[in-house]
Parts: C-alpha cells; structure tokens; sequence
C-alpha cells in the first residue's frame, strides 16, 4: 500500500523511510499542538539532562572526531585519489571558489560568506 502510494505521488526516495519520518513530523506537530505544556516539560527534562550529564560524550566526541580527521589528512589516505586513476579534477579552483561564481550567486545557492562582490 505505501509503496502504491509512494509511486503515485512519484517520491524518489524509500517508502519507508519517508513515510516513518513523515509520521513522525506529523506526530511531534500534533503533540506540540495540543499539548504544548507536557511536551516543552518533556524536552526541556531531556536537553538538560543531556547537556550535563552527557556532555563530556559530545566533547570527547567531537575531539576524537577532528584529531581522527587531521590524522587521517596527514596520513598517506589524505592523498587517496577520488574516482578513475586518468580523472582530472574539473576545475583547479579552491572547493568554495564555485560558489564565487555569479551565476551561484545569482541562484541564491551560496552563503553570504562565499558570494562575490
């Protein structure tokens, strides 16, 4: 049936994975609306308690992540060729540089920090 559905409405996604996130926006937005006392309790219960009695797991995490990352740069895979080994890059410009471009800049799709004058 939501695969019916899923075609129908011609999603190119996976049926279950949208509708499960899809119900529970709807979920969430319905709890929010009508009980927006219990709910704001309940979040508020959760953030707190995540942020002082977790917090040391997101530190440690994050750290773990970005000396993973900078180790793996200096490492012989930062230099790991990605795509066909007679691949050219197609341009020699700096990753951000494309979004310096008037025409990006035109389509609204970079951020103010890469937009030309």
């Amino acid at each position: 049936m939501l695969n019916r559905l899923h075609d129908r409405l011609g999603l190119r996604t996976t049926p279950s994975i949208f509708f499960i996130s899809a119900g529970l926006i709807v979920l969430f937005t319905a709890a929010m609306g009508f009980f927006p006392d219990q709910v704001q309790g309940f979040f508020g219960t959760v953030s707190t308690a995540l942020r002082y009695q977790v917090g040391w797991f997101f530190t440690f995490s994050v750290t773990f992540m970005v000396i993973f990352a900078i180790g793996l740069a200096l490492s012989r895979y930062g230099r790991l060729k990605i795509g066909d080994d007679d691949s050219e890059p197609s341009t020699r410009a700096s990753p951000g540089s494309a979004c310096c471009s008037r025409r990006a800049s035109a389509r609204s799709s970079c951020s103010g920090a890469w937009q030309s004058p």
